[in-house]
């Protein structure tokens, strides 16, 4: 049996696991780390992945994180490199300065029982960043959204 010693707890390696839960690690694992590949790769936007799921990306790194470990020592530096990837720039990126980027809007005000008041930056609601107010989005004709039509 391969382990590692993190934070002084002998934590099994994923292949050690029992099967239903080694089952459960390489499922949110490998989609953690094919979604680290698309970053690696350029494929997606970083502040797609990062506002969309740079928190529980980190949430599941910091769960799955001395498993991982283990696993490295027993098979090599590599392994669920991209998944890791994805979860340091989720760290180093806060959510709102992804979100920012997205330009995403909000609302100028919410239910008074919820306690909000707006963007929690203090900008203008539908400002992303705090500049001044977004253009409105043109509505998008979404009729045929997800039917197949001949090409022409």
């Amino acid at each position: 049996m391969d382990v590692a010693i993190v934070t002084n707890a002998v934590v099994a390696a994923v292949s050690d696991l029992p099967p239903d839960a080694r089952k459960h690690v390489n499922r949110i694992a490998l989609y953690y780390n094919g979604l680290g590949q698309m970053l690696a790769f350029n494929v997606v936007d970083p502040a797609l992945l990062i506002g969309t799921g740079g928190f529980r990306a980190r949430e599941a790194w910091s769960v799955l994180e001395p498993y991982i470990l283990a696993e490295r020592a027993a098979r090599g530096e590599s392994y669920l490199a991209n998944f890791e990837h994805l979860a340091v720039l989720a760290t180093e990126t806060p959510w709102s300065t992804a979100v920012r980027k997205l330009g995403l809007r909000r609302f100028d005000r919410y239910p008074a029982d919820l306690g909000l008041t707006g963007p929690p930056d203090g900008s203008a609601p539908d400002a992303p960043g705090g500049t001044a107010p977004a253009a409105p989005v043109p509505p998008r004709d979404v009729s045929s959204a997800g039917s197949a039509s001949p090409s022409s």
